[in-house]
């Protein structure tokens, strides 16, 4: 009985993610004559544009006026949205900022129930490759995105690149005496001082701390140290990150460059860190998930999503965009400036998280522990 009835809320809860209930929602007016949409702001040439006027016609015709996109960036990614939607008219896009635990269930449901809801999932993580949820797509317009941008069996694109480090409250730590590696991190001066997401979950937490373990950066017996420090595991990272801004914490042991910059927004006393012992640039991936119900639309948007107007778009939200020749926007350093890890491509990711989240939830615990 206990079963059923999770089971049940659970699809209660993808009924109202079909309405768009708590959803954060951009929506163009009504549709156009696709020869009328005006496409000089994508930069693309003529075929691509003509590829893309095929596609929304498509969709259109197929009455697909609804895109739905799950994906940690969802709620930083509202001016993307947006603009996919001024762009494109008459079609809606319904974004869900689900991460860790709660993306993962999400997935779980609509591909068990069969009752698929979403269309594209962004991402940091690649544990869902092995569980057979994308489908391969080639985005026409990312013929020039670097190799190293794009999972090897097609499934997943890079799209902006996000910057992986730690934050600290500058009311309660003075930047002189600030961590500046990740092994300063696990210095006893910082015990009880430090909050982190759930390492044990598909997450940016876990993510970042498996690719920095590959890599030698750090190592199990600092996984040790930093939970002799009594670090503080949250359910999600922006809970952690908003208890570091309320100076609850002093640190956040991980932290995403624009989670950062839209708290910084809002007035949050935070100092974003680049590790001198190395960064992690770590592209967002997209992939069109198996079952979309909007296939043509979703084409589209992962079309866009390459174009000069959309990369331009994640500039100005803190991330680097991944296309050659678009500009780095806000604060960000250029890429030469830092020190960037090299970190196991998607593939090999999908082969350590396994055994690679039991490790972190052995050493320092997981949602149970906060």
């Amino acid at each position: 009985m206990r079963t059923a009835k999770r089971t049940g809320v659970a699809i209660i809860a993808l009924a109202l993610v079909a309405t768009g209930s708590a959803a954060c929602s951009s929506s163009g007016s009504k549709p156009v004559d696709a020869g009328k949409l005006d496409l000089a702001p994508l930069g693309l040439d003529k075929t691509a544009e003509q590829q893309m006027r095929d596609l929304y016609k498509k969709a259109v015709d197929g009455k697909q006026t609804k895109l739905v996109v799950y994906g940690p960036n969802q709620a930083n990614n509202k001016a993307i949205n947006e603009s996919f939607a001024d762009r494109f008219p008459g079609i809606k896009v319904t974004a869900q900022p689900y991460t860790g635990a709660q993306l993962e269930s999400r997935l779980a449901t609509e591909f068990s129930t069969n009752k698929h809801i979403v269309d594209i999932v962004e991402n940091t993580t690649y544990a869902y490759l092995e569980k057979g949820y994308y489908a391969k797509s080639t985005p026409f317009t990312a013929v020039k995105l670097p190799q190293e941008f794009r999972e090897k069996t097609g499934m997943l694109w890079g799209v902006s690149g996000t910057v992986f480090g730690f934050t600290y409250n500058n009311t309660k730590v003075k930047a002189a005496e600030a961590p500046a590696t990740w092994a300063d991190l696990a210095d006893p001066k910082w015990k009880g001082q430090i909050a982190s997401g759930d390492p044990s979950q598909p997450s940016a937490t876990s993510d970042l701390l498996l690719k920095l373990r590959a890599g030698g950066t750090i190592n199990d017996d600092w996984l040790r140290r930093v939970k002799a420090n009594q670090l503080a595991v949250k359910s999600e990272l922006e809970l952690a990150n908003t208890a570091v801004a309320q100076g609850q914490y002093a640190i956040s042991l991980v932290n995403i460059y624009n989670f950062y910059a839209g708290d910084k927004k809002k007035g949050a006393p935070l100092t974003f860190v680049y590790p001198k012992d190395g960064v992690v640039i770590e592209p967002n991936y997209y992939g069109i998930m198996k079952g979309a119900p909007h296939q043509a639309a979703a084409e589209l948007y992962m079309n866009w999503l390459y174009a000069k107007e959309a990369q331009e778009g994640f500039a100005k939200l803190g991330t680097y965009p991944l296309m050659p020749g678009t500009r780095t926007g806000g604060d960000l350093p250029e890429m030469n400036t830092l020190k960037v890890l090299d970190t196991p491509d998607p593939t090999e990711m999908s082969k350590l998280w396994g055994p690679g989240t039991a490790t972190l939830k052995k050493i320092l615990g997981g949602s149970a522990a906060g």
